[in-house]
């Protein structure tokens, strides 16, 4: 196995693309080069390996990954998520998991990286520093944003973390809708990025006028920004909830549930236009934020016509969320060829052995490359026997078996 010194010192051109073999120590290159090596990448490709350092409780391993079924089994705590989490930060350039990136980096350890290879030879990395933005690169060359990863290798994970979908705060549901559908709409990524960097400025302007200073003409600068991006996004978000409502109303009978899931979106508030922002902006240097715009929406979200995160059961909830993300990996699927990428994290434990079969069953069918975690290899069921590679976790290391 490679110690982290052991990084290549070049990469391989991509087939078909510019041609020509990229040392990973060239940094310096135009904008205009490093768009045409962006738009030329091979997109929604399987990672053939997968190469961690000081991340997590993980020192330093390297994987292989088949393009079928990947498992890693073993103990609770012992790492086999952090593989899972770092698949899902080379496709969307974020961490999986709620908190601070820095709680990522192995403890005592300046600095984290994750890597991996496509089988045409392409290289992604990030790279995450205490204290400093993370940094993301494609074949060697350093991205403008981490973002600009997303597209590229689509991804949908199921693990116990996602019960917030349901249970969680609008907050934790809008977050998802971000991250699902910024895969597929790089206008709404777009847009969400507009939209994020005007609100911070609209709010910094709110808190300095509580203090007697106001610039008009900034706020309606940011109020423009806020009115035709926000616009754009509650569009796309009310259609891709319109789309996955009845896939995942299907799944959800298909798990061998007839309770009737429903979801809807929900807008916070009407304003579409600079002047309802204008009109809300006494009120909102009063309070220091801006009250108004999809960053207050929600998605309704309901089993039997009840609202299931005030009163469904943790076994109602937890089936809601499997069926909306077996609606969200029916649609990448059916978008995307090769099929995305899907990472299950020990989802099988608590379910009976008819679900867990029903749920197997439809993983097979709609998922292409497959990297799952089970305490033990019979959870995996067809799966388990589907695996090209197994792998055993503990304390941090990955042995093949």
């Amino acid at each position: 196995m490679r110690s982290p010194k052991d990084f290549p010192t070049s990469i391989p051109a991509i087939p078909g693309s510019i041609g020509v073999v990229i040392p990973l120590s060239h940094r310096l290159i135009g904008r205009r080069s490093l768009k045409k090596e962006i738009r030329s990448f091979p997109v929604r490709m399987a990672l053939s390996t997968l190469t961690l350092a000081q991340f997590r409780n993980v020192t330093w391993a390297e994987l292989e990954l088949s393009e079928g079924v990947t498992l890693l089994t073993g103990p609770n705590g012992q790492g086999k998520t952090s593989a899972l989490e770092a698949i899902h930060l080379l496709a969307t350039g974020r961490i999986m998991r709620h908190g601070r990136e820095n709680d990522a980096i192995r403890h005592g350890e300046p600095q984290a990286r994750v890597s991996g290879t496509l089988p045409s030879g392409t290289s992604l990395a990030v790279t995450l520093t205490r204290g400093r933005k993370r940094i993301a690169e494609l074949n060697g060359m350093k991205l403008p944003r981490a973002s600009d990863l997303l597209g590229r290798m689509p991804v949908t994970s199921f693990s116990a973390a996602d019960l917030e979908f349901v249970t969680g705060e609008p907050a934790d549901r809008r977050l998802a809708l971000d991250a699902e559908i910024s895969q597929i709409s790089p206008a709404y990524l777009q847009h969400l990025t507009h939209y994020k960097k005007a609100l911070q400025q609209r709010n910094s302007l709110l808190k300095q006028a509580q203090e007697g200073y106001a610039d008009e003409a900034l706020f309606e600068t940011y109020e423009e920004s806020l009115a035709r991006d926000g616009t754009a996004m509650r569009a796309e978000r009310a259609r891709w909830i319109e789309e996955l409502t009845p896939l995942a109303s299907a799944a959800h009978g298909d798990l061998g549930f007839g309770e009737g899931l429903a979801l809807a979106y929900e807008r916070h508030d009407e304003a579409t236009l600079p002047s309802d922002l204008s009109l809300c902006r006494g009120k909102d240097i009063q309070r220091g934020t801006t009250t108004l715009g999809p960053h207050r929406d929600d998605i309704a979200i309901t089993v039997r016509d009840t609202d299931a995160r005030l009163y469904g059961s943790q076994g109602q909830q937890r089936t809601a969320v499997i069926a909306y993300k077996l609606a969200v990996l029916q649609y990448l699927s059916k978008r995307d060829e090769p099929k995305p990428v899907l990472l299950l994290d020990d989802v099988f434990s608590d379910l009976d052995e008819g679900r867990r079969g029903r749920l197997l069953g439809s993983v097979l069918d709609l998922a292409g490359q497959v990297v799952l975690t089970c305490t033990e290899v019979g959870l995996a069921g067809p799966l388990a026997e589907a695996a090209t590679f197994v792998y055993r976790v503990d304390s941090g290391t990955y042995a093949r078996t």
